[in-house]
């Protein structure tokens, strides 16, 4: 199954990692760079060191909420939308599987109970960060 992209009409709408899925190289992006949350994949050797670091404190322009979603236990589906609320496409998440959802809307039903972890930019605006569709 491997790396998966739902799109629509030229936009990305969410990225499935599936738990199976590997890269050959050290260091691979799937995002863009200039795609609103960054989401890469590291494989590193034993006694790898990363140089220290920080990162700079300066001004970008975000509008828009991205979320990534590290499913730990069960399954779920997700069915992807416009903000138009016009279906895309409906498809499974697994255990141990990661979803980047960067465009549209989105539902998901539980199959199984599940614990996931949900990683989101911010800060969070309660009256601001999402609508609901009927």
């Amino acid at each position: 199954m491997g790396l998966e992209f739902i799109s629509h009409k030229n936009l990305t709408i969410a990225i499935i990692i599936r738990s199976d899925f590997r890269f050959n190289d050290d260091v691979n992006f799937i995002t863009q760079d200039d795609d609103v949350l960054q989401l890469g994949y590291m494989k590193r050797s034993k006694n790898h060191k990363v140089k220290k670091h920080f990162h700079n404190t300066f001004d970008r322009k975000v509008s828009k909420t991205n979320e990534v979603i590290f499913l730990k236990k069960g399954s779920f589906k997700i069915n992807f939308f416009t903000e138009n609320n016009e279906f895309i496409k409906t498809l499974q998440v697994n255990e141990n599987d990661i979803l980047l959802i960067q465009n549209g809307a989105h539902e998901l039903e539980m199959i199984e109970d599940c614990e996931f972890y949900e990683v989101k930019n911010g800060p969070y605006f309660i009256n601001k960060d999402k609508s609901f569709i009927e």
